[in-house]
This record gives structure tokens, C-alpha cells and sequence, in this order.
């Protein structure tokens, strides 16, 4: 986070306010339990919604970018429930990719739809390669039939006796020549894979490594950064440190209100959405993470009540 924690709080207009005995106490909770290992790990973070925003923790070499969550869980004692800890070092929200609609020219690959001309069988409805699409009906025009007697002839080789016939339009897709522009080359004969020197997977397990220059995109774009003060609520000062940890910051931002997070299980992959309501004092889910630059960054999942959203309330 290039900006200080100043210049941070004049952006967002919000002025830095002293840190609740609360909030202070939740956050030594936490800081504790990681230390002595009184946790059960949960999954790896990979969106959360807040009152200003999504927080999106893209996937980088194929996992996700972002922190893993645990619960909090005592080996003796008061057990504690909606107790979340975010285990090992914060760092920054990560930057998005934006990509445009131009493919990546150093992933090229010959298309295999149409096999490098440019040129694949039209797909307009009712053309098909034909080079043209029926129009409306009109009444048969042939020797003895409708339009001329005003009568059906059952024995009409043109309509077949209906007295009606569908005249050929020109497609205007194919522009009458049965040929489209190919939609995946877009008529360019190639195509970006997003994979390196534009190479192609040889079976699930043989994956080529992504293009660097597109990260595996396959289109051009740049790098956006996620600014963690778009999100905030709030700028919390602490004059105390974190007990038994001598290095944590004492500035921090406080990302939310959080709505729900999603996050990816460690043992089966699957993804779990968690909804959050306030507890009992009407507070609710925040992230506190460092304001500034700090040498041994922390964040924090502090306050609120945690709920899994379950299979059954999602179908319904």
C-alpha cells in the first residue's frame, strides 16, 4: 500500500480515530490463538463483499491469491463460536487483471476451426452454408397454383400444394457466399491460447505453462491495483501494541462492512459461502488490515456473526 496512512485518511475523508478496548482485545484473541495453534484451518479466501465493493483474490499459478482462514477453536476451556483468524502474514489486496478485446500476439496458435483460411461453414439460422435464409411466405407463383387461380393445387411440385412458398433471401451473414468470418480467429487464421509460444494442452495433465505476457488471458490488457482505501470504512489508531508481539502495526484500515465472503476448502476444493449478520453489541464483520507500509503486516476478521450458507438455501 503506496499511501500513507495520512494521505489515506484525506482521500477518503476519514479522520484517524483511537482504537476500542473491544477491537483491541479481539485482535490479541486472535493474534494468540494463531500462535499457539488454536485454530481448525477453513479454505483459502477468494471474494468478499463489502458495503463498498467486492475484494476479488484472483487465481495466481492456479490457486488462489488470497489468505487462508481458520476458526477459532480452544484445546480447553470457554469455547468461542464466529471466531475467524486469517493465519500468516498480510500482504497487499492483489491487482486485477484488465483485459481488452485484442488477442495476445505473443500466444498465437493456427485455427483449428478453419483450419487457418479465415473462413468457416455460415451459422446463421436457415442459412447453414447454403447462402441464404427463407424469407416470408408468399403465395406459389407456379403455372396453376395459388396466385394465379386463387386456388390450392394439391399436384404443384413448388409448395407441394400448401400454395404457399418461402422465397431465397441472401444471407447477410455470409453475404450469399456460404462462408462466415471465423468467430474464433475472427478471420485472422490464428488464435491466442493464453498458454506459452501458443501452445495447446495435451490432455488434462499435460498443461502448458500461461503465456507470460498475458498470464494466461489470451488477450492484451494491464494490471489494475485492488486500493484497499476504496473499501474502507474506517482509520483505526491503537497506541498499545498487540500483546506478545512487539512488531504489529499500529495503524490499521477497516475494510467493510462485510456482507458474505466465499472461500475455497483446503481437503475437498469445493466452495463454502459464509453470510455474516451483527452480534449481539450490532456489530459486524470488518477486516482490519495494516494502514501503510509495516515491516511484519497482520490483518484481522474482527466482529459480526458467521453463518455457512448451505447447499439447500442455495437451490431454493
Amino acid at each position: 500500500m503506496a499511501t500513507s496512512l495520512v494521505e489515506s485518511a484525506q482521500r477518503m475523508k476519514l479522520k484517524p480515530s483511537e482504537m476500542s478496548p473491544d477491537v483491541r482485545a479481539m485482535i490479541d484473541l486472535r493474534h494468540a490463538a494463531e500462535q499457539r495453534g488454536h485454530f481448525q484451518p477453513l479454505g483459502r479466501l477468494l471474494t468478499i463483499e463489502t458495503q463498498h465493493g467486492m475484494i476479488l483474490f484472483p487465481a495466481k499459478d492456479g490457486d488462489s491469491a488470497g489468505p487462508d482462514v481458520a476458526l477459532w477453536s480452544s484445546t480447553g476451556g470457554v469455547e468461542l463460536k464466529n471466531v475467524l483468524i486469517l493465519l500468516g502474514p498480510w500482504a497487499d489486496l492483489p491487482s486485477l487483471r484488465k483485459n481488452s478485446d485484442i488477442s495476445c500476439p505473443k500466444c498465437r496458435h493456427a485455427c483449428d476451426i478453419c483450419d487457418g483460411s479465415g473462413k468457416k461453414q455460415c451459422e446463421q439460422f436457415g442459412c447453414g452454408g447454403r447462402g441464404w435464409t427463407p424469407g416470408p411466405l408468399e403465395l406459389c407463383n407456379a403455372e396453376g397454383c395459388r396466385e394465379q387461380t386463387g386456388h390450392f393445387n394439391p399436384a404443384c411440385a413448388v409448395c407441394g400444394g400448401s400454395g404457399q412458398v418461402n422465397p431465397k433471401v441472401k444471407c447477410a451473414m455470409c453475404s450469399g457466399t456460404g462462408k462466415m468470418t471465423c468467430s474464433r480467429c475472427k478471420g485472422t487464421g490464428k488464435f491466442s491460447t493464453g498458454y506459452k509460444g501458443g501452445a495447446l494442452p495435451e490432455g488434462q495433465f499435460k498443461v502448458p505453462p500461461n503465456c507470460p505476457t498475458c498470464s494466461g488471458a489470451a488477450f492484451q490488457g494491464e494490471w489494475a491495483a485492488q486500493e484497499a482505501e476504496k473499501f474502507a470504512n474506517a482509520v483505526m489508531r491503537t497506541h498499545e501494541r498487540v500483546k506478545n508481539c512487539a512488531k504489529m502495526p499500529r495503524d490499521f484500515l477497516a475494510l467493510g462492512p462485510i456482507f458474505n465472503f466465499n472461500l475455497q476448502e483446503f481437503s475437498t476444493g469445493r466452495i463454502r459461502t459464509y453470510e455474516v449478520s451483527a452480534d449481539t453489541k450490532g456489530d459486524l464483520l470488518f477486516l482490519l488490515v495494516p494502514a501503510g507500509k509495516v515491516k511484519h503486516p497482520k490483518a484481522y476478521l474482527v466482529g459480526g456473526v458467521v453463518r455457512e450458507k448451505v447447499l439447500s438455501e442455495k437451490r431454493a
